[in-house]
């Protein structure tokens, strides 16, 4: 590891995708000997920790935005990025600056540099320079998303004050088990004693366990059906009814009607937060869910011919395809473009889109871990494409001025497309992390 000194973000930049070489290695030794060393900066913030398979990263922004809505002075950390790492670690509700994040990462340095110092992940040092910017900026509230599982991810040395279940589907089966069982156990280990656990639809023999988890950290548990509920209008709202009573016509911040479920859970959590000395009015919960934006979930672009939606896992992409009918208006043909990593399990993400799709390109995004397209299963009918540019450019000529294409399958075949269609420059390099 260098000691060179960073000075600017394409150095902080390469340091940072240098450590991404050490992989993914779950555990909380390391990042707690950095936290320590620095002062446990963790401590100096509440906390609310959002885990879950699908819907955390909606959850944690709509929360953390309500925050902001109410005038607290909030953090926000999430993952992946989609264009740049910039996006992971948000204050007061913009990015980080780059210069911010060159600083963190130089307060940091000499405690993973030191003769026997911690060596970090990636994921564990983008926390620890989260914990670090929010402890200087004094904030009111941080608001983490969970990278990975729960009970051995980096957030989990946040002494958080909410915990959010959002929900329990199979994902990351490599590191978190083949099992719902096995992955809800790794992720109902965040409930800790002391704070509120808000847990949104579980199956019932995964919300027996959960209910056993909270019994024996002694957390008051809120479960969706049982301590709130909701009713999608016709209006793209929701009435809701939670801990604290009813709260009518709710606007729904993001399409599809999954993103309705997303919102019970925040309402809740900022329930949950009122509790613990958070206060999170409902006014701010509506001015939240009237004004949040999150990129590339069922986002449509270019006049409503495209839609970007990040759906790396089958329950993901089955969502997209149940509310493909409202988001595209009928138009027709239906071209997807899609693009999975080789550890995820592309059978149950493809079997949806194939369904509805007139015709699907392949590709593969600059990954190492992407799936080649040649070597998608045959049944998916897909056109093996050699780039991300080549199958959107296909697509495109294929949809024509009737049609829709729907970018979809993982993060970075979405970020990639989004860059392109979108003209976004300074696009930093992807993470899988």
């Amino acid at each position: 590891m260098t000691t060179t000194r960073i000075s600017s973000y394409e150095q902080a930049l390469g340091y940072l995708l240098g450590i991404t070489r050490r992989g993914i290695r779950p555990g909380l030794s390391r990042i707690r000997r950095a936290l320590a060393a620095l002062g446990h900066p963790e401590r100096s913030v509440p906390s609310v920790v959002v885990g879950g398979t699908n819907g955390k990263g909606s959850v944690a922004s709509l929360v953390a935005r309500a925050a902001h809505e109410q005038g607290l002075k909030v953090g926000l950390f999430t993952s992946p990025h989609i264009h740049r790492l910039t996006e992971r670690i948000r204050v007061r509700d913009r990015e980080v600056g780059r210069r911010r994040l060159v600083e963190a990462l130089r307060a940091v340095q000499p405690v993973v540099e030191r003769p026997g110092g911690p060596e970090l992940t990636f994921f564990e040092m983008m926390t620890v320079m989260a914990a670090e910017i929010f402890a200087e900026e004094g904030l009111d509230l941080a608001v983490l998303e969970v990278g990975l599982g729960g009970r051995l991810d980096a957030t989990r040395t946040f002494p958080a004050r909410v915990v959010a279940i959002t929900s329990i589907a199979l994902d990351h089966q490599s590191y978190l088990g083949d099992t719902l069982e096995a992955i809800a156990a790794e992720k109902f280990a965040l409930a800790r004693r002391g704070a509120i656990v808000v847990a949104g639809d579980l199956q019932p023999s995964l919300a027996a366990m959960l209910e056993e988890r909270a019994r024996h950290t002694r957390s008051p548990l809120w479960r969706a059906g049982v301590h709130f509920s909701w009713k999608i209008n016709d209006d793209a709202t929701i009435d809701y009814k939670g801990p604290d009573g009813p709260v009518e016509r709710l606007s729904m911040p993001l399409r599809g009607a999954h993103q309705a479920h997303n919102l019970a859970v925040a309402a809740t959590v900022t329930a949950a937060m009122r509790r613990r000395g958070l206060d999170v009015s409902t006014d701010a919960l509506r001015s939240a869910a009237r004004r949040l934006r999150w990129p590339a979930r069922m986002e449509v672009g270019r006049g409503g011919r495209v839609v970007f939606d990040v759906a790396h896992n089958p329950a993901g992409s089955e969502a997209l395809c149940a509310e493909l009918p409202s988001l595209t208006a009928g138009r027709r043909p239906v071209v997807v473009v899609l693009g999975c990593m080789r550890d995820k399990d592309v059978e149950g993400i493809a079997k949806p889109l194939r369904a509805i799709a007139d015709e699907i390109y392949l590709a593969a995004p600059n990954m190492p871990r992407a799936l080649e397209p040649k070597a998608f299963p045959r049944w998916i009918r897909g056109r093996a494409m050699a780039s991300v540019d080549a199958a959107l450019s296909a697509a495109l000529d294929h949809a024509g001025e009737t049609g829709v294409v729907v970018v979809t399958g993982s993060t970075f075949l979405v970020a990639e497309a989004r860059a392109t269609l979108l003209g976004i420059e300074n696009v930093d390099p992807p993470v899988p992390m």
